[in-house]
């Protein structure tokens, strides 16, 4: 799915009533001024009653060429102002928000809140009927052939909603943590009434994209705090001071809070859908227990009573947990401040910075882990390596159905330092900076290496500075090898592997871009060798 901004009919300037002698002349007009390869990418979208299905829905379906412009020049001025009433269809309605939403890279919650709020309530709106009747208006106008019935249009309304999905997700990204999980779970309380109805379609998916992501540190940190509550009954049975386990219980507290914080928007799901969430009772009913035994055991009623009365707070979305708390309850305490995050102690910058390879950026979802690259090094979830210990490099992504995962892998007698992301930009850019500050390097050394006289191994490939040794896969024994110069090799790189064969491609062998050590170097050895020419791979490098 695309943006209206590159949506076909947008490149061209087309409408979907637009006949093909004028999408050709609107072609024409195009390529004078715009991406030539786009252009015709558009006319051929356009021109395929196929591939122009997605283009119009896509676009301001049933919305006239004057009042398209308007919106359209409207959301390139300020994207946060497509909200309230736009006087289209429900479909340009959603299709105009979810470009506001990628277009807004400067937000507040409330604009991300309200984006989202009525993306939702448009997509519920959306009726495959209603849809192919004005589809089909344009196609008669246009000269195209009708769809017959609502099949094609309810797929395409499927590959809708996860392209909206995925534009709240981005959006919502773009917030600080906090922001984030205030704005998930606010917009799950309105649409869910509190958990008393069922939320709409879109809302339900971005909750469970929301749980996919936020659900390891649910369960890891749910796991550490069922620890904690061992450990507390374990030292109070040992004796220890009532204010040591009053501290312990209050750091208990403390920290169910906060994860109740963060699991809020799935416990109103589930509330609203009459299913329990499970990790919130079996948590809230392990402390629940210690109060009681706490109570029971050794009389501390004040901490029993700040228990029972954080629980009632804390899983007021879980009606079973409610009703087991009520019973503990007498009387309301203050209880402990939330204790405050501990804030990630920034590395004391070291020496000058120079420009072209310093970046700083944060990645995750729900927790923010920050990477850096200086001149100082690379650091990454408490690693710093020196750039010049890192001995090699890699990186790619693997695409999901919401999105794609990229990852970075930087080898270094410090350890591995793995980042994975979901930003496509930042991953351009922390690449780009470790090929400049680490890449070049090791390009470098490699070509020293093979002009040495060494080898290097890349999956089954063997290099040497004259040709490669690749296998010859035998069906009844074992697989031979042959060596093949540079000049008789071929290349050809495809779903993040380069595979390198003989002329006559009975000897074949290839290697993972992503996950295979410093893959990215000799490919774009590889790649620099195939423009230049010669016989020796080190004579990029020149005499």
């Amino acid at each position: 799915m695309s943006d209206l901004l590159t949506n076909a009919f947008y490149v061209l300037g087309a409408s979907p009533r637009t006949s093909k002698g004028q999408l050709a002349e609107l072609a024409e007009d195009a390529a004078l001024t715009g991406d030539h390869s786009e252009v015709a990418d558009a006319r051929s979208a356009l021109s395929n009653p196929r591939s122009r299905l997605k283009a119009e829905v896509s676009w301001l379906l049933g919305v006239s060429p004057s009042r398209a412009k308007t919106l359209i020049s409207k959301l390139r001025a300020d994207p946060r102002e497509i909200y309230g009433d736009l006087g289209v269809p429900p479909l340009a309605a959603a299709n105009l928000i979810a470009s506001a939403l990628h277009q807004m890279q400067e937000c507040t919650d409330a604009d991300v809140h309200i984006a989202c709020e009525e993306l939702a309530d448009h997509f519920a709106s959306l009726d495959a009927s209603s849809i192919r009747r004005d589809l089909n208006e344009d196609r008669q106008v246009a000269g195209f052939p009708q769809i017959a019935d609502d099949s094609p249009i309810e797929a395409e309304i499927e590959s809708l909603r996860r392209h909206y999905i995925v534009q709240m997700l981005a959006a919502l990204d773009r917030l600080p943590t906090h922001e984030l999980i205030s704005t998930v779970t606010e917009l799950t309380e309105t649409a869910t009434d509190n958990g008393e109805s069922q939320a709409p379609a879109l809302i339900g998916d971005l909750v469970e994209a929301y749980e996919a992501r936020a659900g390891t540190f649910l369960e890891d940190e749910s796991a550490s705090i069922l620890e904690l509550i061992a450990e507390t009954k374990e030292a109070a049975d040992s004796g220890a001071d009532p204010t040591a386990i009053d501290k312990l219980t209050g750091r208990i507290l403390e920290r169910i809070k906060h994860w109740d914080s963060i699991a809020q928007p799935i416990q109103l799901i589930k509330q609203s859908k009459g299913l329990p969430h499970d990790g919130s009772i079996n948590l809230a009913t392990t402390m629940r227990s210690l109060a009681v035994h706490l109570f029971n055991k050794h009389d501390y009623l004040n901490i029993a009573k700040k228990i029972s009365a954080t629980l009632r707070e804390a899983f007021a979305e879980v009606p079973d947990i409610v009703d087991q708390v009520d019973e503990d309850i007498d009387a309301l305490e203050e209880i402990f401040e939330q204790r405050q995050q501990s804030q990630r102690k920034e590395a004391e910058e070291k020496g000058a910075l120079a420009e072209e390879i310093t970046y700083e950026t944060a990645i995750g979802f729900i927790f923010k882990d920050h990477f850096k690259i200086s001149p100082a090094g690379v650091e990454w979830k408490g690693i710093v390596a020196p750039l010049e210990s890192v001995s090699s490099v890699s990186w790619g992504g693997v695409k999901s159905q919401y999105s794609t995962t990229y990852s970075v892998f930087l080898h270094s007698d410090r350890g591995l330092l793995n980042v994975e992301l979901t930003d496509q930009s930042k991953f351009g850019e922390i690449i780009d900076r470790v090929w400049r500050a680490i890449g070049v390097r090791l390009l470098v050394e490699h070509m020293n290496e093979l002009r040495r006289g060494g080898r290097l191994r890349f999956g089954d490939i063997v290099m040497s500075d004259a040709g490669i040794t690749l296998p010859v896969p035998k069906l009844f024994r074992a697989n031979e090898s042959e060596f093949v110069s540079w000049s008789q090799a071929r290349r050809s790189k495809q779903n993040g592997s380069v595979s390198l064969t003989s002329e006559s491609g009975k000897a074949r062998g290839s290697f993972d871009l992503r996950t295979t050590p410093n893959a990215p170097v000799i490919s774009t050895a590889i790649d620099i060798f195939w423009k230049k020419g010669g016989d020796r791979l080190s004579s990029i490098l020149g005499k």
